[in-house]
């Protein structure tokens, strides 16, 4: 076991992390001129019907989605420490308790996707995708399959049309 000390505002805390690895916050793919621009002409073909269907606030919307989506893509993820521990899985500094999850599921489908998602019983973060890295996935099971129960999971729409467009 490896012990890790977590500073908060009021303490500090010892807990020990069983596995931890360290791997970039999201999955990112190099996007070409053809993405953008491919971008930009969906997004000027729902301003025009926005334009059309006089829904203004429409157009302020698909403009501000397009620049927000055009900033982000070009965003690289940062490194973020991931740790299985005897508390929680540990996501950098915040712990998130195993009272609090619900299931996992490993999706290995290399080198496309190596990655837990994980449920969660709390009402607003529903579902969590957590990159593996270079770790091997298994021993990440391994140690989680203790505390979590291991479920099947699919992927959403949202997820899966996300992984489509490169996003």
């Amino acid at each position: 076991m490896i012990d890790t000390t977590i500073k908060t505002d009021t303490k500090t805390t010892t807990t020990n992390a069983l596995i931890e690895w360290e791997a970039p916050e999201y999955n990112h793919s190099v996007k070409t001129n053809e993405w953008y621009w491919a971008m930009g002409i969906v997004a000027a073909i729902f301003i025009i019907m926005g334009i059309w269907m006089q829904n203004f606030l429409f157009v302020i919307i698909i403009l501000l989605s397009g620049f927000s989506m055009a900033l982000f893509s070009a965003r690289k993820p940062n490194m973020t420490n991931f740790a299985v521990t005897t508390r929680g899985l540990k996501i950098d500094k915040r712990i998130f308790p195993y009272e609090d999850l619900e299931s996992f599921w490993v999706h290995y489908n290399p080198p496309h996707q190596k990655e837990i998602g994980i449920i969660s019983k709390k009402l607003f973060m529903p579902r969590m995708v957590v990159p593996t890295g270079d770790t091997d996935p298994n021993k990440i099971r391994g140690h989680l399959v203790k505390f979590v129960a291991e479920e099947p999971h699919t992927e959403s729409i949202a997820e899966s049309l996300s992984r489509f467009i490169g996003f």
